[in-house]
């Protein structure tokens, strides 16, 4: 989202050439756990830099009726 170039969620213009290549290797593996080391250090490079400052937290909510089939609510309540 934070990727150079990203003009549609990269509101702030973030430029940084060391998460872009993160990103883009992440992007081109398929192992999963590899993929996740690969995120967790584009992770590690914003949020050292904190290009912006959290100033608000949205929550979402959705009610699930307990009759369909497959869902018991767990799955929404991390929202």
């Amino acid at each position: 989202m934070l990727e150079h170039g990203n003009a549609g969620l990269n509101l702030g213009h973030y430029s940084n050439p060391a998460y872009d290549d993160l990103m883009r290797r992440a992007a081109a593996v398929r192992d999963i756990a590899r993929r996740a080391d690969l995120l967790y250090e584009a992770e590690a490079v914003v949020v050292a830099e904190l290009p912006w400052i959290p100033a608000m937290h949205t929550r979402s909510k959705a009610m699930v009726a307990p009759r369909r089939a497959g869902s018991d609510g767990r799955r929404w309540q991390k929202c």
